[in-house]
């Protein structure tokens, strides 16, 4: 179990006057990769944690530009290498996390969006297949969460809305259709 009060009490960091105190504070703790692994450890699922090196957890640059090149940054981003590899490569996990003091109705899209964010600036850069993107959300609001943090039992029909981003988008390659048959039915 993770104890917030004793892990910011134990830390010994005071934060500078800024307008936010929390968020410099949680950022300067959460930055400490070992400090970050112990609360990995609290909130990600252990068969997940066994499976990354944590001498490899690194901190990473958590600032992405959008489409229409508006900056958003994550609170904290970290890498890790899994301990096995695929052929003679070395996988990665990303591990997001954020701080919240407030309960956001729109806080699971935020997080997916970060989390694309995340996979395609990896894929960009390394041209290879997609990472996993682990997410934990630190709540230290005044009144209990509220919000519901599965993604799926946000929408008005959970199942319909799971098998909607699990399939992506169903493909129709014209290139696999033979020309008689698109020529006979204009619908294709």
């Amino acid at each position: 179990f993770f104890d917030r009060r004793r892990f910011f009490r134990d830390s010994k960091v005071m934060p500078k006057k800024t307008p936010h105190p929390h968020d410099r504070c949680f950022r300067k703790v959460m930055g400490k990769s070992k400090i970050a692994l112990k609360f990995l450890k609290s909130c990600i699922p252990a068969h997940i944690i066994e499976q990354i090196d944590p001498k490899s957890l690194k901190l990473v640059d958590g600032v992405f530009l959008n489409d229409a090149h508006c900056e958003t940054r994550t609170d904290i981003l970290y890498q890790a290498n899994l301990k096995f590899k695929k052929g003679k490569k070395v996988s990665v996990l990303y591990f997001l996390i954020e701080h919240e003091s407030s309960a956001s109705p729109l806080m699971p899209i935020r997080i997916h969006r970060y989390m694309l964010s995340i996979i395609e600036r990896h894929w960009h850069e390394n041209h290879e297949q997609w990472p996993t993107v682990y997410t934990a959300v630190l709540y230290n609001g005044k009144k209990h969460y509220s919000v519901e943090p599965n993604f799926f039992k946000n929408f008005e029909y959970p199942f319909m809305a799971k098998e909607a981003f699990e399939n992506s988008f169903y493909l129709v390659d014209l290139n696999k259709i033979d020309d008689e048959v698109l020529k006979k039915d204009p619908a294709l």
